[in-house]
């Protein structure tokens, strides 16, 4: 960013996830996104004096579950994935790739995360109650095999 010009910085309204089959659930209220582990295993060998040295392989990339936050509605696109996976397990079928969409309070996306090779690892519906205004929420994790942001 050149010097002197203002970093803009936008407020947060909600998250929406696309499911990429043409579903969109939206009024996400809190996301985490994956975080990326990044390890370069290494070996020694002897190099060319005949001392030890470390050598590097590549490296291996690992990502942390997608976890989400939502009120609780009559939809029911997260259970029905979630049972599908009961169900048959993690199949191709089952794996989604699916876009993680950050929205300003005009309701226009400010960021993009695409994910592919989704499936749920864990779900939890809270318990609520009746007598005070409390909203239900429901909690999904999903496993995620790669992330980029657009």
């Amino acid at each position: 960013m050149p010097a002197g010009e203002d970093k803009l910085i936008y407020p947060v309204q909600h998250f929406r996830l696309d499911l990429m089959g043409g579903e969109t659930i939206g009024l996400f209220t809190s996301a985490t996104v994956p975080g990326v582990t990044i390890t370069a295993p290494d070996w020694k060998a002897e190099n060319e004096q005949k001392k030890p040295q470390n050598y590097h392989a590549g490296v291996q990339v690992t990502f942390s579950d997608l976890q989400l936050t939502r009120g609780i509605d009559a939809e029911r696109q997260l259970w029905d994935w979630v049972e599908q996976v009961i169900n048959t397990g993690v199949t191709p079928d089952t794996k989604k790739d699916i876009k993680l969409i950050l929205v300003d309070s005009q309701g226009s996306d400010i960021i993009t995360w695409n994910i592919t090779g989704a499936y749920p690892t864990s779900y939890q519906a809270s318990g609520v109650n009746a007598q005070t205004a409390e909203i239900g929420t429901e909690q999904i994790s999903l496993h995620c095999d790669t992330l980029t942001r657009e």
